[in-house]
């Protein structure tokens, strides 16, 4: 009932990864590895290549660098697509409001960012990682999404796939969760957790990709918050100054930002 899409580098990481979803996930599924290794893909291309080969209608991209610790998450996750009004893409951490600037889940202000998973330590031994997580105790609607974990029906993502155009492994899923929520309703669910080895960084590529993914956002259904808007659009200038983002990026990502600020100003006083 749930295809598993997975990008593969290092064969341990997978073992583990599998190792924890057959004894944890409680029904019918399969697992699509992309053994990246050898076909040296963008993410990108790798999920979408994946996704071309499921069987079942739940589509799960997963990084390989986890291990699931909720038991039947499966059926909770089955459960989750019955139940929610137009559900787009269901994920464990997200963020509930889509600023102007270009920013990704994380850049945000603390009170729109919802999360729950364990954070491992980069030793990769399991049951030893940090609990980080927010006070939801049932799912929110949200607009951009992390990768660790993105769930979707294979309907919708046949209309929306991941944009190939971004290079590398970063910002791809940015791009695939603000597009999806233009037409239907992004998730934050809280009860299915789950343990992540990789702390990640902020390289140039990531911040590049992120820009080039926010330029895809559309809709913000959602009164402005000038404090968060004012934070967001001050890291958005700090990092492109930090990682050395190209003048013609730049300045029509600030093109973008005055334009959309005037009309959101038209159609709600500031």
């Amino acid at each position: 009932m749930i295809s598993i899409i997975v990008c593969s580098i290092n064969s341990n990481l997978f073992n583990k990864l599998s190792n924890s979803i057959e004894s944890t996930v409680g029904l019918e599924y399969e697992i699509i590895k992309i053994d990246n290794s050898l076909e040296k893909l963008s993410i990108a291309q790798a999920y979408n290549k994946g996704a071309s080969r499921a069987k079942f209608e739940i589509l799960v991209f997963v990084h390989e660098d986890i291990v699931f610790h909720t038991v039947d998450w499966g059926n909770i996750l089955i459960s989750h697509f019955k139940n929610l009004n137009n559900p787009g893409v269901l994920g464990v951490a997200g963020n509930s409001y889509l600023p102007i600037s270009p920013s990704d889940w994380w850049g945000s202000s603390s009170e729109n960012r919802h999360y729950n998973y364990i954070k491992g330590d980069k030793f990769n031994s399991s049951n030893s990682g940090t609990l980080i997580k927010t006070n939801d105790s049932s799912p929110i609607e949200v607009y951009c999404l992390d990768g660790i974990f993105l769930a979707l029906k294979k309907s919708v993502f046949m209309k929306h796939r991941f944009n190939e155009n971004l290079s590398g492994f970063h910002g791809y899923d940015t791009s695939l969760t603000l597009r999806v929520a233009k037409n239907s309703k992004n998730y934050f669910i809280p009860d299915i957790l789950m343990e992540h080895f990789s702390e990640g960084h902020v390289n140039k590529v990531y911040w590049v990709n992120t820009i080039l993914a926010c330029s895809e956002a559309k809709n913000r259904n959602h009164n402005i918050k000038l404090k968060v808007e004012f934070l967001v659009f001050k890291r958005f200038v700090s990092k492109s100054i930090q990682f050395r983002v190209s003048p013609i990026v730049f300045l029509k990502s600030i093109n973008s930002i005055i334009f959309q600020l005037f009309v959101r100003f038209i159609k709600q006083p500031l």
